[in-house]
C-alpha cells in the first residue's frame, strides 16, 4: 500500500470515529432526556430512573473513550499534514509562482 493510501485509509478511520460519536451523543442525549421524562412522571419507580441514568453513564464512558482515541488520531493527522506542507513548501518556488501570477494578470488586462 502506498503511502498516500495509508493516510487515506488513516482519514476515513477518523471520519467513522466522528461518525460514530455524533450518532452516540445523540443517543447520550436522547438518555438523559428519557431519564428526565421517567423522573417527571409522579409514579415512575425510582430503579427505572436509576437504570436510565445507568445506561447513560455506560454510554458516556464509550464516548469518552472516542474522544481519547480522536485526540491521538487527531494529532497523528495534523504532524502529517504539516510535514506535507513543509515538503510541498521547500518544492515551490516562489519566484516562479510570481511569473504565473503576474503573466495570468497581463493576460486578463
Amino acid at each position: 500500500m502506498t503511502q498516500r493510501k495509508v493516510i487515506e485509509s488513516y482519514f476515513q478511520d477518523l471520519n467513522n470515529l466522528v461518525d460514530i460519536l455524533t450518532k452516540l451523543v445523540g443517543s447520550y442525549r436522547s438518555l438523559i432526556g428519557g431519564a428526565d421524562e421517567i423522573s417527571r412522571i409522579t409514579f415512575a419507580d425510582k430503579g427505572n430512573v436509576k437504570d436510565a441514568l445507568k445506561r447513560a453513564e455506560e454510554l458516556g464512558a464509550i464516548i469518552d473513550e472516542i474522544i481519547k482515541t480522536l485526540d491521538k488520531v487527531c494529532y497523528t493527522y495534523i504532524n502529517y499534514t504539516k510535514i506535507k506542507s513543509e515538503a510541498v513548501r521547500a518544492k515551490i518556488d516562489a519566484q516562479n509562482i510570481m511569473i504565473e501570477i503576474n503573466e495570468e494578470l497581463k493576460f486578463r488586462n
